[in-house]
């Protein structure tokens, strides 16, 4: 019965130090997977990996894209140009519902320009997909 009490006690005293730890994780992506996936994303931009992109996208996002990523040989040489010295920042996360979030990502292109770019994330089967994309803000630029 003693044990019973001090696991019991344990339990409780853990709850109320680690609340995030201890609560469900059904409210979507947390910001390590966020960033990370963010991070991987923008690599995969710089490398001008389009098979690894497409893997990344899903919903209309994806068939906005296919296409593009699919069809033309070009495309991976532009993308790695445009990409080439790019970094980025997460200034928000939002989540909307247990299986969806929102990012806004400011994405340094160059020392002349940077964009401010929503995307909204989607959790499909464990996996983070890009679901939409907006561009907020353009700073600079050609």
């Amino acid at each position: 019965m003693k044990k019973i009490c001090f696991l019991l006690t344990l339990l409780t005293v853990t709850m109320f130090a680690y609340p995030d730890e201890c609560l469900s994780t059904n409210e979507g992506a947390d910001m390590r997977q966020v960033e990370s996936f963010i991070s991987g994303y923008l690599n995969m931009l710089k490398n001008g990996n389009t098979s690894g992109i497409l893997g990344l996208l899903t919903g209309p996002m994806l068939k906005k894209n296919e296409n593009l990523l699919r069809n033309n040989p070009r495309y991976p040489d532009l993308l790695r140009k445009r990409y080439l010295n790019s970094s980025f920042v997460i200034t928000n996360h939002k989540h909307i519902d247990d299986n969806k979030s929102s990012v806004d990502v400011v994405i340094r292109l160059n020392t002349q320009e940077e964009t401010k770019v929503r995307f909204t994330l989607l959790t499909e089967n464990g996996r983070l997909k890009i679901y939409a994309e907006e561009e907020i803000a353009t700073v600079g630029g050609q």
